[in-house]
């Protein structure tokens, strides 16, 4: 297995380096004192913006092998490029020149699948709207969620809003793949109303689900979906630890995502979904760099949902070049999870948003935060804990806004006099 592949391409101080790793970056070329490390390629390639025009730089990876890591370290007259991971074909570089940003993006995308579907959904803007916690407890309730569509109709932006749905089916990250509306939030019925009453006004219902994920404590009712667990390069089997710190996730197994019993249930449970009057199913850790990735089966998992729900719109974590043409959106992985601001030299760039369009929206990251304080499924504690709910609801909100992302908040729907105030304020016209 290789581990390191050096390259460097010219730019001159004042240039713009766009970085499609880990979010959406640019960086002025001169800026980066120390080396930067990125961990994890939404697009393998990166773009120069020169006064003469772009240079790309695209990485040429193996069919089933991933580069994980791009350090970024200036020397003068150039950029270093040095490319870390596991492979079992070693990448290479590929550098191009062009006279200007369309003809660059099209030589970009005709590297990519073409779009699975004509046109991306037509979303405006997003709300996570947490059912349950990770500790259980009933945050709101699908009449709630359906109340808080109300509201938004009442202020002209109900159509075009997608509703997100963490801990729809209980103890978030604590249950799955049994994948059950839940009977305190309303169960099936009340899944089924709240479809309908989006359906109506033009808004769109996204529950979450897992795309590989068997929670530990659920292991002995799926014995057949245990025996596909997945391994990593040295033979051990793919989990997820858990966080316990503040209960904030549970133990996980990964299944091999392209086995027929995971596809079969899956199957089922997404089945399930569209009888209820859902459209949009959103599959979390589709994407991010987990461990070897396993990009052959998560290729294949992806094509088997979309080719037996065509009609379904998919979600992922996060954008990857393998499944573009599988999915209609994407969070923008990174921020707030990675605690990516935090790198002065790195700012926000709609680069990524802009390149994938033909294919589908981006909005912000599970891990947005509220704007007050409020039980939810998932968040980058040590943000909130420095710096308090409203401040960094702010700095994300601009953050998502120089990104190219879909507007997004973190909202509970019975809080219904501070979510009017927040949503006139960046919402209604």
């Amino acid at each position: 297995m290789s581990e390191q592949v050096k390259s460097s391409i010219p730019v001159r101080a004042g240039d713009i380096i766009q970085l499609p790793w880990q979010g959406s970056w640019q960086v002025r070329a001169g800026r980066l004192k120390a080396p930067v490390d990125l961990l994890g390629a939404h697009l393998p390639l990166l773009a120069v913006e020169t006064k003469a025009g772009w240079t790309l730089a695209r990485v040429q990876v193996s069919d089933d092998d991933a580069v994980w890591g791009l350090r970024l370290q200036h020397q003068p007259g150039e950029l270093q490029l040095t490319l870390t991971g596991e492979w079992h074909t070693p990448p290479s570089w590929e550098v191009r020149e062009f006279g200007g940003r369309d003809s660059m993006f099209s030589a970009i995308r005709s590297k990519l699948p073409a779009p699975g579907r004509r046109d991306p959904p037509a979303f405006e803007r997003a709300f996570i709207l947490d059912i349950h916690d990770t500790r259980g407890k009933l945050i709101q309730t699908f009449d709630d969620v359906a109340g808080f569509l109300r509201q938004c109709a009442g202020l002209g932006i109900a159509r075009g809003s997608l509703l997100y749905l963490p801990g729809w089916a209980g103890l978030y990250d604590g249950n799955y793949p049994d994948y059950e509306p839940a009977p305190a939030a309303g169960g099936r019925d009340g899944l089924a109303r709240l479809a309908a009453a989006a359906r109506e006004a033009g808004a769109f219902v996204a529950p979450h689900l897992n795309h590989w994920a068997l929670t530990k404590s659920r292991e002995s009712d799926y014995p057949r979906l245990l025996e596909h667990r997945l391994r990593d390069a040295r033979g051990r089997f793919g989990e997820w630890p858990g966080i316990a710190l503040m209960g904030m996730s549970h133990p996980l197994w990964y299944v091999d995502p392209s086995s027929e019993p995971w596809i079969e249930h899956l199957s089922g449970r997404v089945e399930l979904l569209q009888r209820l009057g859902i459209e949009v199913v959103f599959f979390d850790q589709v994407a991010p760099p987990l461990g070897d990735n396993w990009r052959r089966q998560t290729r294949e998992f992806m094509r088997a949902m979309h080719a037996r729900f065509p009609q379904m719109i998919f979600g992922s974590e996060s954008v990857h070049a393998d499944i573009l043409n599988a999915l209609g959106f994407a969070q923008l992985w990174g921020p707030v999870w990675s605690v990516m601001p935090e790198v002065p030299v790195l700012n926000p760039s709609p680069f990524l948003a802009e390149v994938v369009r033909p294919w589908l929206r981006i909005l912000g990251h599970l891990s947005t935060p509220a704007p007050y304080p409020a039980p939810y499924a998932w968040t980058n504690f040590v943000y909130l804990a420095e710096h308090g709910p409203q401040k960094m609801f702010r700095a994300i909100w601009e953050f998502h806004r120089n990104s190219g992302v879909l507007p997004t908040a973190r909202l509970v729907s019975t809080r219904t006099r501070a979510s009017e105030k927040l949503l006139r304020r960046l919402f209604a016209a």
